[in-house]
């Protein structure tokens, strides 16, 4: 290939684009600082102790992607065998989760306590 880079935006657009993209960065900016704030108020508590998730699960890693098809995991500390809807898994089951006082998700101590 020779010769110059063919330009995949217009000029005409290349602007409009430009405030378009830096629109959703300061959006995405200004939804980690609200997930950062709940986090250290812990805002939905309640709910976070009943999803059985830490702090950091709950409110910074709430995004989760996986595809559409149901899916079994063991728990990693007993073993069961847990059933999930789409291929997004947890580390425990709901039992181990409530001895152990740990997260479903990352197996943390769920009030991220130090141990």
């Amino acid at each position: 290939m020779s010769g110059k880079a063919r330009k995949l935006i217009s000029e005409e657009r290349t602007e409009l684009e430009i405030k378009h993209r830096t629109h959703f960065a300061k959006q995405f900016a200004a939804r980690a600082e609200k997930n950062v704030d709940e986090w250290k108020r812990d805002a939905r508590r309640t709910d976070r102790l009943k999803a059985e998730e830490c702090k950091t699960c709950f409110y910074l890693r709430a995004v989760r992607l996986g595809g559409h098809s149901p899916t079994t995991a063991p728990c990693r500390l007993c073993g069961a065998e847990m059933l999930f809807a789409s291929t997004v898994t947890t580390e425990i089951c709901s039992k181990c989760s409530a001895e152990n006082e740990s997260c479903r998700m990352c197996m943390a101590d769920i009030e991220l306590r130090l141990q």
